[in-house]
């Protein structure tokens, strides 16, 4: 048995060597990178909690974990988020990652070998001891191997802070496993009844779908020892098991997710949610044979008629009726179908998340279910063929070993990906390429790399796919895309056509950040240096970060050369304030501010804030503003303001 745990782990760690490379991406950014309260420990109220929406959100101990990770890296490291272009391995930003991945991979291993523990003493229970004891060893290393190297596990494992759906997953795995042994027992042993309750309690501060951690223990009990009523006793297991559901209830009382789970979210009726579920519940079970290909992101389109999904409804209502009928038996055929149905029932059915209709993280335990149906039913099956006791023939161990190898290669090419915004978002899109999300992401990180022409083209085949249901969510996703086509157009210097895309993503949604920014500057090319004033000063009131406006708005205030925009006052107002708002003096706010002060008559500031700035921009080692610096400081030397010719 050591020797298969110890193969268990070999394996893994080879599997997800290739994760720790992986980068902060999508969610990440939000829980993680973003999350100032994961940078100190106390006090511990301000430590467990996250952004609202963000996948930290009312999840207290996922959230101190991250905190720990945190705390622990190298001081000189721990605030290196991002690797930046062409950054080698010896990057700072590795060795912060690192301790990340690492308790990840940690976290999926512990759950593997308790995944091996829960099945192999399952097998050994008396109403299945004699079909199945002498190889609950091989079988439950089969499935736990198949499981541990499984590419849909890269959603769980290599996305960072989807270490929240493999903590609850270890969590449950070990309330299960902790139950079991106190069943051994006689439910006598109060360590064990201890040891589930606390990691069943522990359970419900990751992931709220720990909630069917007592059904789960309980679906056990009922179907695989017949011999006992489970108001006798594992009356006390159970009802402390339930007691922790008080954990979640406080937990969820908080509405940590007020714009991102319930109906009428997003537009989602409840009816046109269960259709398209069906269809999503069906897909997950297909990359369980065939895991490609795999997305990061999904934005599914609903299914609008029970028509469309009549197949996936009746395999669904097969499954889940022989399920029903194999329960109500006390059949322990039923317990995979049972953790199947019981951890992706609520987000299937009346726990709507519109943010996330689809996610491959959530098959993370119900794979575990589906493998486990597959093997010991192959086995049963091949048993009844042979009218004698199942044996583990060397072509098992050879397809189980052929199975592991070509899924484990298969998951470390997906680990790669993760190692790169650029490579997810491209292959998402390619995944994907009827989410119309899904191509404005890809569209927005292509003109982010300065690939205008590419992401020219995705956006304006965005604007023409289906839109996802909900007023407000078509609107917020046009307004993107007319921004992000018209920054692209911008970039390719097509003013013209760059104005009326962001016109017309701000006719749609007025407070768009960036917007009005992008606009201005497609303005002051075209000659329209009024118009383009109106909108930076829009954008100073509307963005969250307004430092790049308000130096553009001194600018323009400061050195126009039409005397009937410039405004001496109000440009010093403005760069002064973008000063004040930067972490620490820069050398283009220092110029503008000093351009700013001579338009406004006060030459001697304007004197001391020139020299400040060329001061500053010796020290940095010089750049292409060193010969313009020169040039100002020359000019309030002379008494002479700053003039721009262009407008």
């Amino acid at each position: 048995m050591w020797v298969l745990a110890c193969i268990l782990i070999v394996a893994g760690v080879a599997t997800f060597s290739s994760s720790f490379s992986g980068v902060f991406i999508g969610d990440d950014l939000d829980a993680i990178v973003d999350n100032r309260n994961l940078r100190t420990f106390w006090p511990l109220g301000v430590t467990t909690t996250a952004p609202l929406d963000s996948t930290l959100a009312g999840r207290p101990v996922a959230a101190l974990t991250f905190a720990l990770n945190y705390a622990m890296a190298p001081a000189a490291v721990r605030d290196v988020m991002e690797p930046g272009p062409g950054a080698g391995p010896d990057h700072p930003f590795y060795t912060n990652v690192w301790g990340y991945h690492a308790v990840n991979l940690l976290i999926h291993l512990c759950a593997a070998l308790a995944l091996f523990g829960v099945v192999r003493r399952s097998l050994n229970v008396p109403v299945l001891r004699d079909r199945f004891a002498h190889l609950s060893s091989l079988l439950a290393f089969a499935i736990a191997l198949i499981w541990i190297v499984h590419p849909l596990q890269a959603a769980s494992v290599t996305f960072i802070v989807q270490r929240v759906e493999s903590l609850m997953g270890c969590l449950l795995l070990t309330t299960l496993y902790c139950a079991i042994r106190a069943a051994e027992s006689g439910f006598s042993d109060r360590k064990w009844i201890a040891a589930a309750v606390a990691a069943c309690a522990i359970g419900m501060g990751v992931k709220e779908i720990m909630f069917a951690a007592p059904l789960i223990v309980a679906a056990w009990i009922y179907l695989f020892r017949p011999d006992v009523r489970l108001i006798d006793s594992p009356r006390v297991l159970l009802a402390a098991l339930a007691a922790t559901w008080i954990i979640l209830g406080v937990l969820l009382s908080h509405d940590s997710r007020p714009k991102s789970v319930g109906f009428g979210v997003g537009g989602w009726t409840a009816m046109m949610y269960l259709r398209t579920q069906a269809e999503i519940l069906v897909h997950y079970l297909r990359l369980v044979f065939w895991p490609h290909p795999l997305a990061f992101h999904y934005a599914w389109q609903p299914v609008e008629s029970w028509i469309a999904v009549a197949a996936q409804v009746a395999l669904l209502a097969t499954l889940g009726i022989a399920t029903l009928v194999a329960f109500v038996r006390r059949l322990p055929v039923a317990f995979p179908g049972v953790v199947f149905f019981v951890i992706l029932a609520p987000t299937s059915s009346f726990l709507p998340i519109a943010s996330e209709i689809a996610a491959e993280h959530r098959m993370y335990l119900p794979l575990a279910a589906v493998l486990t149906a597959l093997v010991i039913g192959a086995v049963a099956v091949a048993s009844r063929l042979r009218a004698a006791p199942p044996r583990w023939p060397s072509a098992a161990w050879a397809i189980v070993a052929a199975m592991a190898v070509a899924l484990a290669w298969t998951t470390v090419s997906r680990n790669r990906l993760y190692a790169s915004v650029d490579a997810m978002t491209e292959a998402n899109s390619k995944s994907r390429p009827n989410d119309v999300s899904v191509q404005l992401v890809y569209g927005s990180q292509l003109s982010r790399n300065g690939r205008y022409v590419e992401a020219e083209a995705v956006l304006r085949r965005a604007l023409q796919l289906p839109q996802p249901p909900g007023a407000d969510t078509q609107i917020q996703l046009q307004a993107m895309m007319r921004f992000f086509l018209g920054s692209s157009l911008c970039s390719q210097t097509r003013f013209a056509e760059c104005a009326t895309e962001i016109e017309r993503a701000i006719a749609l949604k007025a407070d768009l950040p960036n917007a009005h920014a992008f606009l201005a500057e497609a303005l002051l090319n075209l000659g329209r240096a009024q118009d383009a004033l109106n909108h930076l000063e829009r954008a100073i009131v509307t963005d969250a970060d307004p430092i790049v406006p308000l130096r553009r708005a001194a600018w323009v205030l400061a050195t126009s050369s039409n005397a009937a925009l410039r405004n001496g006052a109000r440009a010093v107002q403005h760069a002064e304030r973008a000063l004040a708002l930067g972490a620490r003096p820069d050398v283009v706010s220092l110029s503008i501010l000093a351009a700013a002060y001579a338009e406004h008559g006060d030459f001697d500031k304007a004197l001391a804030t020139i020299r400040q700035a060329i001061d500053l921009d010796a020290k940095l080692g010089g750049s292409q503003l060193t010969p313009t610096l020169a040039a100002h400081l020359a000019l309030f030397q002379s008494k002479q303001p700053v003039r721009t010719v262009n407008w």
